[in-house]
């Protein structure tokens, strides 16, 4: 197990399933959708461990779940390796890839990630029709500062644990 503690999402090619790397254990998801659902149904992963492959995405879209599995923006160069190489990057680079992420200001946490990507997209649309406006402002305005309070606890939590 890693000297930190971390979640991942990995991939099984052959049973086309979801693994969760949950701080050291293993969990199969029984479909290929990351969601609380699928995540109340879990079943510890007995097989292979070298048939596991790091995910490409490890983004998490469902809130409830986001908040529970804190996923990391993982640079690109280890998306799609082992399990085992997995680890052994994590203790040996894991921390100082968190520390560099987050001095430079920027989030590790990959549901960050798309909240920013999302910001963007949205700055960028054009403006609603007049009279949709309103309720589409109002509606979109609690949602999306619900979701940013959430996300910036899930940051401050991350650099107590990176730092202390």
């Amino acid at each position: 197990m890693p000297y930190r503690p971390i979640d991942a999402v990995f991939v099984h090619p052959e049973q086309r399933c979801y693994i969760i790397y949950d701080r050291g254990t293993l969990w199969q998801l029984p479909r290929m959708k990351i969601d609380n659902s699928s995540w109340i149904r879990r079943k510890p992963y007995t097989g292979k461990t070298t048939e596991l492959y790091l995910s490409r995405n490890q983004r998490i879209k469902d809130p409830v779940l986001a908040h529970r599995l804190r996923t990391l923006n993982l640079p690109a160069s280890v998306r799609g390796i082992t399990l085992s190489r997995f680890e052994y990057w994590w203790e040996t680079h894991g921390f100082e890839w968190s520390k560099q992420v987050v001095m430079a200001g920027a989030s590790p946490l990959a549901v960050h990630e798309s909240h920013e990507a999302l910001a963007s997209l949205t700055k960028n649309n054009a403006e609603p029709k007049q009279d949709m406006a309103t309720s589409a402002d109002t509606l979109g305005l609690s949602v999306n500062q619900t979701s940013k309070d959430i996300f910036e606890d899930m940051l401050a939590d991350l650099k107590k644990d990176l730092f202390h």
